[in-house]
């Protein structure tokens, strides 16, 4: 492990002096982590210690039909062996390794194991290249230009009537600054960049004051009909790198800009105290930054479909082939679609330009008409590809996610999986989760008793233990620690809650009201933090839900008996088809009951990783970890409670999987100081069906990601 922990170290070096984003650079590792984890599991590895000869050619080769059993998407694959292909030879090159001295024939198999890699890759080429050809012929044609833009036309009428406000109020326009009048006029105006000028998101969100003063104080700059423009150059955004940012505004929307830079940012700033540079402004003063969001609820507002910027983009990259060439390469070089457009640097363009840029997406509009369609030019398809390759799904190289279930084998009531050491979490969660670990040392272990430090302070901590953070990680991990403590607060007073209107109204859980909440109730914890009473009431309604029925009473002396004694009379033990046994109902079962618990050992999580690490691959199938604290409820070993034999009978763990037929779910509740995880239905089930719950285990490429409950 010191071998591999020391490569990545330097492998991250190298990258970062390569000049890649540190985004990039997580992701590669996280990649190749995950790959070598895997090929030492499929080759029967479950060491810790790393060692270059566990890169091998039939771990590889089995990696890969691994993939092909799991349907992982061609293109996830395609990426996986890209950043793997880099490290490899990164090894061969580390300067603390030394192989081509100190191991020269270890080197020379690795190299030879590039080789091979190299030829994979060239045949998953081939095959992401036949899928995006497939993909092109089925792809549904984008919306056309009126449909992108068809919620500017539906709000026009309100928009202009808000904005005839502004110009009768003018420095009094504070008076009717209304969050809802803010909000709308922000959406409107940015749905009009995102959608009528195929403008970025990150564009619009970045754009300054500055910029805009800078651009509306210079002389304008006339399109060929001799209307004038201004053209505002946003610096900070995506492809500032290689394209720069131009949005070019007639006189309609020069005077909108106006009128929202001189009374609504300014009048906002002066009343809110504001100092940010952002040219769109929040009713609360700070940097209004949720576009896309923005746009998605302008449009359920005015009953308009969900188009997004990207699609929009898409259309007028789409509708634009209709045009002259001189049009199309305009709105190429203003989307930066083309691949010449990306790699030419255009960090000088001129005004007029983007000028007859947005003339051509006027030209587009009428070339099209209110109902135009058009047709999207035909791609042809060869007959086969090259490469064996995994079928296509829609995933991700984080989550992969297979089509159809997984088969379950007859000996056994859980899908067979590889044990192997948990892949590593994002550097972020690592820092949280240590961080967190050193608040809370200071009191006693309890989440909902630490103080969150400033940014300013975690730097410091950082500092005094020798590490770096810069304040952009500070704020955001400050913010992490904040969602954390928060909700465990607000679980504690929630819990708290619902046991005194328990009392007060004396009336079974599933009859309580929902309390009417004053300001001291949403502040009533150690902190002395207040809690949002929609997150409040939220948890409350949740754990009253959970309680719903009398056996669900963690206070009910039925509930142990039942526990107790494993004497769940809505089910029994029976042969279920291709699964060995299964549980069954013995009659009907309406929703919300519970049916049995998941009985076993309570461990914390970090020694429920120990034991799978050391203990028989069939019999870790039986353990479950509950992610909301860090415990594992262990059911292949045995409880205190019972017997052997008992234990074995025990309904939970004879409980078979599915991803798409389960029917019941399991909820963790506390039971005397215990945790306990209870499996409830989740709809009316019939008398003789099989009851089934989700394990979870079709996702996560490394073979570990365990069906997480949430508490």
């Amino acid at each position: 492990m010191t071998q591999f922990c020391l490569s990545f170290q330097n492998f991250r070096s190298h990258q970062r002096k390569a000049h890649t984003s540190e985004a990039a650079i997580n992701n590669s590792l996280a990649d190749v982590t995950r790959m070598t984890w895997k090929m030492m599991g499929l080759s029967g590895i479950t060491a810790q210690d790393f060692k270059t000869t566990y890169l091998s050619l039939l771990g590889y080769e089995r990696l890969l039909a691994w993939f092909d059993k799991m349907d992982v998407n061609i293109k996830t694959v395609l990426n996986y062996t890209k950043n793997f292909m880099q490290f490899m030879k990164y090894v061969n090159i580390d300067m603390d390794l030394l192989l081509v001295s100190n191991d020269h024939a270890e080197f020379n198999r690795l190299s030879c194991l590039q080789i091979h890699i190299a030829n994979s890759r060239s045949g998953l080429d081939s095959g992401v290249f036949e899928l995006h050809k497939r993909q092109m012929n089925s792809k549904p044609m984008p919306p056309t230009p009126a449909e992108v833009k068809r919620v500017l036309a539906v709000a026009k009428d309100d928009f202009d009537r808000a904005m005839d406000e502004l110009r009768k109020k003018k420095d009094d326009s504070g008076l009717i600054l209304t969050k809802t009048r803010v909000s709308f006029i922000n959406r409107y105006i940015t749905a009009y960049l995102c959608l009528g000028q195929g403008i970025r998101v990150g564009a619009a969100e970045n754009m300054h004051g500055s910029e805009f003063q800078a651009a509306y104080n210079v002389e304008r700059t006339l399109s060929d009909d001799g209307i004038p423009h201004i053209v505002v150059h946003v610096a900070n955004h995506k492809t500032n790198v290689t394209q720069d940012c131009r949005i070019a505004l007639d006189s309609y929307w020069t005077e909108i800009f106006y009128l929202y830079f001189r009374y609504v940012r300014t009048i906002i700033f002066r009343l809110k105290n504001a100092t940010h540079p952002y040219f769109f402004t929040q009713h609360d003063g700070r940097h209004y930054k949720k576009v896309s969001d923005g746009i998605e609820k302008l449009q359920k507002q005015y009953g308009v479909p969900k188009i997004t910027s990207s699609t929009a983009r898409c259309a007028w990259e789409t509708w634009v082939e209709r045009r002259p060439e001189a049009e199309r390469k305009l709105v190429a070089d203003h989307l930066c679609h083309s691949a010449e457009v990306a790699k030419s640097h255009y960090k000088h363009g001129f005004a007029k330009t983007t000028v007859d840029a947005l003339r051509a997406f006027r030209a587009i509009e009428a070339d099209l008409g209110v109902g135009g369609k058009g047709n999207r030019v035909s791609v042809t398809v060869d007959a086969a590809v090259a490469h064996s390759v995994p079928r296509s799904v829609a995933t991700t190289s984080v989550d992969v996610t297979p089509v159809a279930e997984q088969e379950v084998p007859p000996s056994t009531a859980t899908p067979p999986k590889a044990v192997l050491p948990k892949s590593p979490k994002t550097p972020k969660d690592i820092k949280v989760e240590r961080i967190m670990d050193q608040l809370k040392e200071k009191v006693a272990g309890d989440i909902a008793d630490v103080t969150i430090p400033t940014p300013t302070q975690l730097i410091d901590m950082e500092k005094a233990a020798g590490r770096k953070m810069s304040p952009d990680d500070a704020a955001t991990i400050q913010r992490s620690l904040r969602t954390m403590r928060d909700n465990a607060l607000a679980e504690n007073m929630a819990i708290r809650l619902l046991k005194n209107e328990k009392k007060r109204q004396n009336v079974p859980y599933k009859d309580l009201l929902a309390p009417t909440l004053t300001a001291a109730d949403l502040s009533r914890n150690k902190c002395g933090v207040k809690i949002k009473e929609s997150q409040l009431l939220s948890k409350f309604r949740s754990l009253q839900k959970t309680y719903q029925s009398s056996s669900l009473n963690p206070d009910s002396d039925d509930m142990r008996a039942l526990i107790n004694k494993q004497s769940w009379p809505y089910v029994c033990l029976r042969s279920s088809a291709n699964k060995g046994r299964g549980v069954f109902a013995n009659s009907s079962i309406p929703k919300g009951q519970v049916v049995c618990d998941y009985h076993g050992q309570t461990i914390s999580s970090e020694e429920g990783e120990q034991r799978m690490r050391s203990t028989d691959p069939q019999a870790t199938n039986y353990m479950l970890f509950l992610k909301e604290g860090k415990i594992c409820i262990d059911a292949s070993n045995q409880c205190s409670c019972h017997s052997r034999a008992q234990f074995m009978g025990t309904y939970g763990r004879h409980m078979n999987h599915s991803a798409k037929m389960w029917n019941v779910k399991p909820k963790a509740v506390d039971l005397d100081g215990t945790t306990v995880v209870l499996l409830t239905a989740i709809r009316d089930i019939k008398a003789g069906e099989e009851l089934l719950f989700d394990y979870g285990v079709r996702r996560g490429e490394d073979g570990e990601d365990i069906g997480w409950l949430k508490k």
